[in-house]
C-alpha cells in the first residue's frame, strides 16, 4: 500500500514538474512575441503632447518633489542606461517593457483560476492582440505600469489564498501603486476587498494576510515618504461628460474581441459559484464604478478593464472548444461578425478606390491594414458558420499581423491617446 502511495506521489510530482516546464516554455514564448510587438518601430514617431509632459517630469531636478514619481523615475533610468540620450525610443521603452511583462504575468494569474492550459492561452492571447493594450502600452504614460501592477497584485492575491507569504507580493504591488498614482492604489485596494468578500472572506480577518500586506507596503511607502503628498490618495469625485470617453474608445477599438467579451460576461454571471467568475465580476464592476465617478481624473483607468474582459472572453472561447460538434455557436457571434465584416469590406473598397485615384504610400498602407483585417474577419465568419474551431487561431494570428502592419504606419500614436 505504501508503495502504491509513493508511486502515485512520484507520478504526480513528475506530472507537475513536466507541466511546470511546459508552462515555463509558454511564458517565455509569450514574453518574446509580446516584446517583439511592443518594441516594433517603437521610436519611429515623435513624442505626443502627453508624452512630452512625462519627459519634463523625468528631466526634473531630483531634489524637486514629484507626487507620482515612479514612471518618470523609470524613464529617467532609461535615459541613464542609454548614455542620457533623450528620444522617443528611450522615453517609451519603460512603458513598453512593463506592458510586455504584463502578458506572461496574466498567463501566470490565470494559472490560479483554471486547471487546463487552453483558457490560460486564450485569455493571454486575447489580451495581447487587443489594439488599445498595444498602442497605448507603447506610449510614455501610465498604461503599461498600471496594467503590470494590477495583474501582478491580483495574481499575488490569488496565490495568497493557498500560501500567505504571497500577501507580501500584494503589499508590494499596492506600495508601487502608491508611488505611481493614488487612484490606481484605491482601485486595486477596492478590487481586493470586493473579491475577498465574495470568494475568500476568511482572509479579510486574517492577521497573517494583512501583516504580509503591511510588510510589503511599508518599506516602499517610507522609502519615498518625503516626496509623497498625502491628499493625492483622496481624488476629487467629479463626474464629467468626458468621463466615459476613454471607455468608449476602448470598446470601439477592441474589435473583434468585443464580440466575445459580451458572451463571456454572460457566461461569467451564469457561473457565479466559481472563483474566476467572482474575480471577473468584482474586477470589472469596481473599475467601472471608478470610471463613472472619476474617469476624467485619469483616462488610462479604463484600460484596467481589458484584462478582466479578456478573462471573460478567453473563458468562453475555451468553453466553446469543449462543446460537441452538434452544438452551434451563439447566433450573436455570426450576426456580429457578419456585420463587422461587411463594414470593414466597404471601408476597404473605399480605400482601394481612393488608392486608385491617389496612389500615395499612406493610402496603400491603410488599404493593406484594413484588407488584412477584413480577410481575417471573413475567414473567422466562415469558420464560425461551419462550426470550425480553427476560427480562434485564425483571429489570433490575423490580429497579430494587423497590429504589426498598424505599428509600421505613421498613425498608431493617434488611435488611443
Amino acid at each position: 500500500m505504501n508503495n502504491q502511495i509513493f508511486a502515485r506521489n512520484s507520478s504526480y510530482s513528475s506530472l507537475r514538474s513536466r507541466n511546470r516546464w511546459v508552462d515555463s516554455f509558454y511564458v517565455l514564448g509569450l514574453l518574446l512575441i509580446a516584446s517583439f510587438l511592443l518594441s516594433f518601430h517603437l521610436g519611429s514617431l515623435p513624442l505626443t503632447a502627453q508624452e512630452t509632459l512625462m519627459v519634463e517630469d523625468a528631466l526634473q531636478d531630483p531634489g524637486k518633489a514629484m507626487i507620482f514619481p515612479l514612471m518618470p523615475k523609470l524613464i529617467s533610468l532609461s535615459y541613464a542606461l542609454h548614455n542620457h540620450v533623450v528620444n522617443a525610443w528611450t522615453t517609451r521603452l519603460p512603458g513598453a517593457v512593463l506592458t510586455a511583462l504584463s502578458v506572461p504575468l496574466l498567463y501566470s494569474l490565470t494559472g490560479e483560476l483554471y486547471l487546463t492550459r487552453r483558457p490560460k492561452l486564450f485569455v493571454t492571447l486575447m489580451y495581447l492582440t487587443t489594439l488599445p493594450v498595444i498602442c497605448s502600452g507603447r506610449l510614455a504614460n501610465l498604461t503599461g505600469i498600471s496594467l503590470c501592477l494590477t495583474i501582478w497584485t491580483i495574481g499575488a492575491l490569488l496565490r495568497s489564498r493557498r500560501n500567505l507569504t504571497w500577501a507580501v507580493g500584494v503589499g508590494t504591488g499596492l506600495g508601487l501603486a502608491i508611488l505611481t498614482d493614488g487612484l490606481i492604489f484605491l482601485v486595486l485596494f477596492s478590487i481586493i476587498l470586493v473579491f475577498l468578500y465574495l470568494d475568500t472572506p476568511r482572509l479579510l480577518v486574517s492577521v497573517y494576510f494583512w501583516t504580509g500586506v503591511f510588510l510589503g507596503v511599508i518599506p516602499i511607502f517610507f522609502w519615498h515618504f518625503p516626496l509623497l503628498n498625502i491628499p493625492f490618495l483622496i481624488p476629487t469625485l467629479i463626474a464629467t461628460r468626458n468621463s466615459w470617453h476613454r471607455f468608449l474608445d476602448i470598446i470601439v477599438f477592441s474589435m473583434p474581441w468585443l464580440i466575445f467579451w459580451g458572451s463571456g460576461l454572460k457566461f461569467t454571471i451564469n457561473s457565479y459559484s466559481w472563483s474566476w467568475s467572482k474575480l471577473i465580476l468584482s474586477w470589472s464592476a469596481t473599475v467601472l464604478v471608478f470610471v463613472l465617478l472619476i474617469g476624467a481624473r485619469m483616462p488610462d483607468l479604463a484600460m484596467l478593464l481589458i484584462p478582466a474582459f479578456s478573462l471573460a472572453g478567453g473563458t468562453i472561447l475555451a468553453e466553446v472548444m469543449t462543446w460537441p460538434l452538434s452544438n452551434s455557436y451563439p447566433n450573436s457571434w455570426k450576426s456580429s461578425f457578419s456585420s463587422v465584416t461587411l463594414l470593414s469590406s466597404a471601408f476597404s473598397f473605399l480605400l482601394l478606390y481612393k488608392t486608385f485615384l491617389n496612389p500615395s504610400t499612406i493610402q496603400q498602407m491603410f488599404f493593406l491594414i484594413f484588407s488584412t483585417f477584413t480577410v481575417t474577419l471573413l475567414l473567422a465568419t466562415v469558420l464560425i458558420t461551419k462550426k470550425d474551431q480553427q476560427f480562434i487561431a485564425t483571429l489570433f494570428w490575423g490580429m497579430y499581423l494587423v497590429l504589426l502592419l498598424l505599428l509600421n504606419s505613421p498613425y498608431w500614436t493617434t488611435l488611443i491617446i
